[in-house]
C-alpha cells in the first residue's frame, strides 16, 4: 500500500491489487491521522476539534469512508478487543 497527500487531496494505491482511491481534503486528513496511529476513534476526536461539523455528521461520513476503504482492500478492519 502506498499513499500520497498533495494539494489537500490523497491518492491511495494497493500495489497488490492495483486498487486506487482518491480522497478530498477531509478524507485526506482522516487518512493522515490513521497513518499516524491507526486508531479511527482518535482520528474522529481530532477531526471533531478541527472541523465545524456535528458528531453525527462526522460519524456518518467516516463510517461511509471506512466502509469504502475496507471494500476496496485499502484498509483492513480489526476486530474490537
Amino acid at each position: 500500500m502506498v499513499s500520497e497527500v498533495f494539494d489537500g487531496q490523497a491518492v491511495i494505491l494497493n500495489l497488490r491489487t492495483g486498487t486506487y482511491f482518491s480522497l478530498n481534503a477531509t478524507g485526506a486528513r482522516f487518512w493522515e491521522l490513521l497513518a499516524n496511529d491507526g486508531d479511527v476513534a482518535r482520528a474522529r476526536e481530532v477531526m471533531l476539534q478541527e472541523y465545524a461539523v456535528s458528531a453525527d455528521k462526522l460519524d456518518s461520513d467516516l463510517s461511509a469512508l471506512v466502509s469504502q476503504l475496507v471494500e476496496r482492500t485499502l484498509l483492513i478492519a480489526r476486530a474490537a478487543p
